[in-house]
């Protein structure tokens, strides 16, 4: 019986495939003899989102971590404020293109390790001995399988809830007033199509990140959200944009079993 190509192939090198062969890679310190190759269908990697995510200051990567917030603030359109901060906690943000780079660096460093860009998984097989997947590239055969890619369009839209968002990272004329605190659910209201909020979260004293989601039961675009998060830019700093430095768009369904 031939040997499969390896012993675990991961279709999808995004956050959570690239996460996996991180974490892979960490616990065997650079030294594992798993053979792991990763398919991603993207020929490079750009600056394309932001994660941002609760956790303590002491269980960080600090390699990743651009931004951190020990203050935030909730608020509603009639102005009801609720201000929090933590000493030990913080809502931190991790930039995709600094997340990418290094992920990919870990990778490199793993020989056993092998990352394929531009590879489509486009068909996966069991048999009775492995696992064979199907490339424009040829074949592929694993012993184990991890498939890390979003729902298909179809299973998507009959998500019970779908949250939607757009967001600008903006270059400011002038620097903003308070950097420390991170804006999470400002203008919070509701409407016929759900429940929407605004994110403020001010990245340097020249950069700030703005974003619109909403959550609602309809496949709304995300691109239904540009002319908002525009207009909700310029009510924060009127006058003083300078440039947009990239958008950020998507749309997770919520509550598929």
């Amino acid at each position: 019986m031939p040997t499969p190509d390896c012993d675990l192939l991961i279709i999808g090198a995004g956050c959570a495939g690239l996460s996996l062969a991180r974490e892979i890679a960490r616990q065997c310190g650079g030294q594992n003899t798993r053979r792991v190759i990763l398919l991603e269908p993207r020929e490079n990697y750009s600056n394309d989102r932001t994660w941002c995510f609760w956790q303590r200051h002491t269980e960080i990567d600090r390699a990743l971590v651009s931004k951190s917030w020990n203050a935030w603030q909730f608020d509603t359109k009639g102005n009801t404020v609720v201000q929090q901060s933590s000493t030990d906690w913080a809502y931190h943000c991790v930039p995709a293109g600094t997340f990418y780079k290094q992920a990919q660096e870990d990778i490199e460093q793993t020989p056993s390790m092998s990352l394929l860009l531009g590879q489509t998984a486009l068909s996966v097989n069991p048999k009775d001995t492995h696992i064979e997947i199907e490339t424009r590239g040829g074949c592929i055969t694993a012993s184990q399988v991890v498939d890390t890619r979003a729902p298909s369009a179809q299973l998507a839209s009959e998500a019970p809830l779908k949250q939607v968002f757009y967001g600008l990272e903006l270059r400011l004329t002038e620097p903003q007033k308070n950097t420390q605190t991170a804006r999470l659910m400002s203008n919070m209201s509701t409407d016929a199509a759900g429940f929407k909020f605004e994110y403020l979260l001010p990245l340097a004293p020249d950069r700030a990140l703005i974003e619109i989601t909403r959550f609602s039961p309809a496949s709304l675009p995300s691109a239904s959200l540009k002319d908002e998060v525009f207009e909700a830019a310029q009510t924060y700093f009127p006058n003083k944009i300078a440039e947009v430095v990239r958008h950020e768009q998507g749309v997770i369904p919520m509550g598929l079993s």
